[in-house]
């Protein structure tokens, strides 16, 4: 008896190591952003080096593996998964030129019907749209400033022309995103190649400072509402057990 009980001692004490080496330091932080449907929209962000997870508020998730080249959504309700090739999936979604000439032609000729007030939001909403040729993204730090969650944070604003892409207030104390941040901006990089909406914002997180505790594109605007580091475990960013893969034809 006493032979077991120390076993399952050690055996607890061994897991416990294996289980903190095995964590990674991290940052985690949750978010609401609206502008999205009618109601409010909150997420659960995990990110250690190479690997991010968004859990959304009704439990499916995305886990993105930078390590493994993959992108993994997961269903909760269907204790299912899909997973996919990153390259892949940036490959079958960067559309060419000619695609992207022929859809802003498109888009400028219905637009010309709509009233002007109708327009003039249209354009609001999807600044990329309408625009033929590519106008580069200026980015400009303001002397606005505001406290987010308990973080001192400064206003960025970055334009295309006279149009608004992107509003961003940022902090600098945010401790683990600098180390995350090159992952942080390839991965946003990456994702923007699956849609032309939002590909210059991304363009322009490149020359902003500090974590982004609050943006706006367009109608949509994301405010963060807890931020802290933590040593996130490697399970976090893995496909819970007995979860069944789909492929895309189901």
């Amino acid at each position: 008896m006493i032979r077991t009980i120390r076993n399952t001692v050690g055996l607890t004490a061994a897991t416990a190591l294996l289980a903190s080496a095995a964590a990674a330091q991290g940052l985690y932080w949750e978010t609401t952003t609206t502008g999205i449907g009618t109601q409010p929209r909150s997420a659960k962000i995990y990110a250690v080096p190479k690997m991010m997870k968004i859990v959304q508020a009704d439990g499916h998730a995305v886990i993105v593996r930078s390590d493994e080249d993959k992108l993994i959504t997961v269903d909760t309700a269907k204790q299912a998964y899909h997973e996919m090739n990153i390259a892949g999936l940036e490959g079958a979604g960067r559309p060419t030129q000619q695609q992207l000439d022929a859809a802003h032609a498109q888009m400028e000729e219905r637009m010309k019907n709509l009233p002007p007030e109708q327009r003039a939001m249209m354009e609001k909403m999807m600044p990329n749209l309408g625009a033929g040729k590519a106008v580069p993204v200026t980015v400009s730090r303001t002397d606005e400033t505001k406290t987010i969650s308990g973080y001192a944070c400064t206003k960025y604003v970055a334009k295309q022309g006279d149009k608004t892409v992107l509003v961003a207030w940022t902090t600098r104390d945010v401790k683990g995103f600098e180390g995350l941040r090159d992952d942080w901006l390839k991965f946003q990089k990456r994702m923007s190649a699956l849609s032309p909406v939002g590909r210059d914002a991304v363009e322009a997180y490149a020359n902003i400072e500090g974590f982004p505790m609050a943006t706006e594109m367009g109608s949509i605007k994301t405010e963060v509402t807890k931020v802290e580091p933590r040593a996130i475990p490697a399970s976090e960013f893995q496909v819970p057990a007995g979860y069944k893969l789909e492929t895309s034809g189901h």
